[in-house]
């Protein structure tokens, strides 16, 4: 994804998940809120990083005033007459709000939207292959040759290369990678031809397990397409086109969850003063 959610990344990649943000959200509201109700100060880190910090005002009376006043309100309801009840409830609705945004955001729209874009261009890697194994059949210009059925083969043979690519190469790309954080130019280039080099070795591999047998073109000339110069070009360009759209809608993703953690923050503090 795309964008991390800063509130949380101190968190290990693995625990990033939409179900460990809720749980962990809704725990630190519980401590807030009996923090207030009781008038203590709370800080809370972990891993070193401040999460959030409250200012109550510490109860310092005498035990026999707290003993009193426990007296006094025994038999009533937990929070009767709390100032802040009311503040949290809308401090906990309007959270839960953002996080379920932020998670649906960071989870399935980014991702979703990246793949999406990235299979309009996959299509084209398909249909560059499939092109230059036709055109060097029509060469050959042998009417006794099976061209037809050489051809069918090759279909279906990089349907399953195409398929490979997307799930071995490019999903896993956008889901481990963090592609709005490259901010780097020539590094994220880098970046992107050994994702090409990584599709061309995987063309390579399934085109010699699989493709074996007495067909118009033999192994050795279907492996030259993949090393043709023009052939080599134009992947890398596709290849390009395919990182740079998932980078902007990675970064536009993110830019999103910041509006949304900026928002929460003013919010919060305007009801309640506490500063995260």
């Amino acid at each position: 994804m795309a964008g991390e959610l800063e509130l949380f990344s101190f968190l290990p990649t693995i625990f990033q998940t939409p179900v460990v943000y809720t749980a962990i959200v809704v725990i630190i509201l519980v401590i807030i809120i009996y923090a207030l109700i009781k008038k203590r100060n709370l800080s809370i880190s972990i891993f070193g990083r401040k999460i959030v910090n409250v200012e109550g005002a510490l109860m310092n009376g005498s035990k026999k005033d707290k003993d009193t006043k426990l007296l006094n309100n025994y038999g009533k309801p937990k929070h009767l007459g709390c100032d802040h009840v009311n503040d949290f409830i809308l401090v906990i609705s309007e959270t839960t709000n953002v996080v379920s945004e932020i998670s649906e955001i960071k989870f399935k729209g980014c991702i979703s939207e990246q793949i999406s874009r990235s299979d309009q261009h996959v299509s084209r890697i398909k249909a560059l292959l499939q092109s230059s194994y036709r055109d060097k059949l029509i060469k050959l210009n042998d009417p006794t040759t099976d061209t037809i059925g050489s051809y069918k083969f090759f279909q279906a043979l990089t349907g399953i290369i195409i398929t490979d690519i997307k799930d071995q190469i490019i999903r896993p790309s956008f889901l481990m990678n963090h592609l709005a954080d490259r901010s780097n130019e020539l590094e994220y280039l880098e970046y992107i031809n050994k994702q090409y080099l990584s599709i061309k070795s995987l063309n390579k591999e399934i085109t010699s397990d699989m493709y074996l047998g007495d067909y118009a073109l033999s192994q050795e000339e279907v492996l030259a397409i993949y090393d043709d110069d023009d052939i080599e070009k134009e992947i890398k360009n596709i290849v390009k086109d395919i990182y740079y759209d998932a980078k902007d809608i990675a970064i536009k993703k993110k830019n999103k969850i910041e509006e949304l953690q900026k928002g929460l923050k003013e919010f919060v503090k305007k009801i309640v003063g506490i500063n995260g």
